[in-house]
This record gives structure tokens, sequence and C-alpha cells, in this order.
């Protein structure tokens, strides 16, 4: 052999019980961090699933709202065609079928008009993304 070449490193005893109870150590160490990681995981999904299940409670009380809504306002205008139809009669009635034709344009007018605007409006609305059906949520 060549005399060139170190000498082999002499390892004693100590020196390898201290490398030993180190890895033994960190081992310990890695097995506190798998558990706790475990524990975040399950946590994460304990949080995700109350979080979804309030969200669709939300939406559910969220659509019950609307429809609601939407059945008041048929209720309100159903009610308010039959009033109309019944002052209607009444002058169609008494004779004054001019009168009763002029409120019918008079009412025409105004829904055109009205209907119109509504529809521009409502189509701006969404070109510029105001409206959006879904809730906003306070937390984003």
């Amino acid at each position: 052999m060549p005399d060139s070449l170190p000498d082999k490193p002499k390892a004693d005893v100590a020196t390898i019980r201290n490398w030993l109870a180190l890895q033994r150590d960190e081992m310990e160490i890695r097995k506190d961090e798998v558990e706790v990681r475990k524990m975040e995981v399950e946590n994460s999904a304990v949080y995700a699933s109350a979080s979804l299940r309030a969200q669709a409670e939300d939406l559910k009380d969220f659509r019950k709202h609307e429809t609601e809504k939407f059945n008041n306002i048929l209720i309100f205008f159903g009610i308010t065609l039959l009033g109309l139809m019944f002052l209607a009669a009444i002058a169609l009635y008494n004779g004054q079928q001019e009168t009763v034709i002029e409120v019918i344009k008079i009412i025409g007018i105004f829904l055109g008009g009205g209907g119109a605007g509504y529809a521009i409006g409502h189509r701006r609305g969404h070109d510029q993304g105001r409206f959006d059906a879904t809730p906003k949520n306070s937390e984003d």
C-alpha cells in the first residue's frame, strides 16, 4: 500500500454511543413530527367538513329566501291584476269603454318602458359583473 493514504480513523465506543443516541433522538423527533402532521390533517378534515355543512345550510336558506321573495312578488302582481280587472269590469259595466282603453294604453306604455329599462339595466349589470346569484362570503 502506498504511504500517502491517510490512516483509518479509529472510533472509540463513547463516540459511537453518542452518535447512536443522537440518531435515536432524531428518530423520536421525526416520529413526533409525523404525529403532529397527522393531527393537522385530521383537524383540517374536520374543519373542512364543518365549513361545507355550514355553507350548504347557508345556501339552503338563501334558496328558501329567494323562493319566498319570488312567491311574494307573484302574489302582489296577481292581486294587483285582479284589482285592475275588477275596476275595468265595473267601468265597462257603467259604459266607460274609452276610459278603460286609455287606462290600458297608459299601463302598456309604463310597462313597456319599465320593462325595457329594467332589461337594459340588468344587461349592463351582468356585463359589469354586478349581478351574482350567490351570496357573498364576508370572510373572503
